[in-house]
């Protein structure tokens, strides 16, 4: 008896809900037109046509569009008989799984939290770059003659995400310099090599601060014979960066090398100010318009740079180059061996071009100002052509990759 009556309730039910759905509907309709009523208050001018706009609704793990309710003219309430709503375009859906959505990968998370600080705390330097430099007609004080030096270059710094606050550094280096002396010189032409790995770490202590350790061990050697443990040196620096505000970085640290040959271990000291608050992070434009920055890192560089745009850059600088090379002469016998101290004090005006955030093309031209040169090819008893550089013009191309 009970599922008898049961079964008279169901098809009650089914037989009301079918005669509904079945009933003839316009949106013309008294019930809809007094339903929207109120919206009659708004302007003309903002309501000359019906439009909807999509918003997003998730139940039980799906997601669902729904429609606004359109927007009629003021003291209409009447919607066109045709009128159909619009689908939304591909730029008004919200694609969960669109670029836009949190990069959630170890190098995602870490320029989520630091890539402000990276892109601001030096001045621009693309991952791989491969350069040539030009000295002409360079000379040596008190002493004759004089030399032309060709420098192609090559070097890689990249970093790879180890956690959200930190990262290791691998690459290489290379650069060979290309002596050609004239005849007064009494010295024939030698070629001076130097080239090894980079290893290194960046650690941040806290949003503001980053430590950097950076070691960089390789051969300095005319390479003239035989390898030895004097050819070889290890060039190091720790570099400790605080962000003082948003746009200013304070640098203390120290270093080793042989640019200096009397002060092999210096202090670093130096900042990057970007002086228009413009510098943007990896994966956005560089700077916008009207750009100005000042990255000084002493006793190695200093440089003020204007950026018109996103891809091109101007800069004016300093900076101080050189090295210590152990060479010998193949004519020796026993371990006959010397070394040789070569230092470029340069004054440039660069022009950077970022034809995309990949590649980029660096020009560099001014004058070699200074310098220290204790410099023999081991020809002629080591006999050596010693003193600082008399001013001399140089240029300098170098191609950088990023990625």
């Amino acid at each position: 008896m009970r599922h008898q009556s049961a079964r008279a309730v169901f098809v009650t039910c089914l037989g009301t809900a079918c005669a509904v759905a079945q009933a003839p509907f316009s949106p013309n309709s008294p019930e809809l037109a007094s339903l929207l009523g109120d919206l009659g208050t708004r302007t003309a001018a903002e309501t000359t046509a019906p439009s909807a706009a999509p918003v997003a609704t998730v139940s039980g793990g799906l997601r669902h569009e729904t429609w606004s309710v359109p927007t009629l003219a003021t003291g209409d309430a009447a919607i066109p008989s045709d009128w159909v709503p619009p689908r939304p375009s591909v730029a008004t859906r919200q694609d969960p799984m669109s670029p836009q959505d949190p990069d959630y990968s170890m190098r995602g998370m870490f320029l989520q939290s630091h890539g402000m600080f990276m892109a601001g705390r030096e001045r621009f330097d693309p991952m791989v770059e491969f350069g040539l430099g030009a000295y002409p007609n360079q000379r040596i004080k008190n002493e004759p003659g004089s030399f032309d030096m060709l420098l192609p270059t090559f070097d890689a710094e990249v970093p790879l995400t180890v956690s959200t606050e930190g990262y290791v550094l691998i690459g290489a280096y290379y650069h060979s310099r290309h002596y050609m002396f004239s005849s007064s010189t009494t010295l024939p032409d030698e070629t001076l090599y130097g080239t090894g790995v980079k290893l290194g770490f960046g650690a941040f202590l806290d949003e503001n601060m980053l430590l950097e350790g950076k070691f960089a061990p390789g051969l300095f050697s005319d390479l003239d014979a035989t390898a030895h443990l004097q050819d070889y040196d290890v060039p190091s620096s720790l570099l400790l960066t605080w962000r003082t505000d948003p746009s200013l970085y304070v640098k203390l640290g120290v270093r080793y090398n042989q640019v200096y040959e009397d002060a092999p271990i210096l202090p670093y000291i130096g900042l990057s100010w970007d002086i228009t608050g413009t510098i943007t992070p990896p994966g956005s434009e560089y700077a916008s318009s009207d750009s100005w920055r000042l990255d000084i890192l002493l006793p190695e560089y200093a440089e003020v740079s204007y950026w018109l745009n996103s891809a091109t850059g101007f800069s004016l600088g300093a900076q101080i180059d050189g090295a210590q090379y152990h060479v010998r002469t193949s004519r020796a016998s026993g371990h006959q061996r010397d070394n040789v101290q070569v230092q470029e004090v340069k004054t440039y005006l660069g022009y950077t071009q970022r034809f995309s955030d990949n590649f980029s093309l660096l020009l560099r031209t001014g004058a070699v100002v200074a310098g220290d040169y204790k410099l023999t090819t081991g020809a002629a008893n080591f006999q050596r052509v010693d003193g600082s550089l008399d001013p001399g013009f140089f240029a300098q191309v170098t191609f950088g990759i990023d990625w």
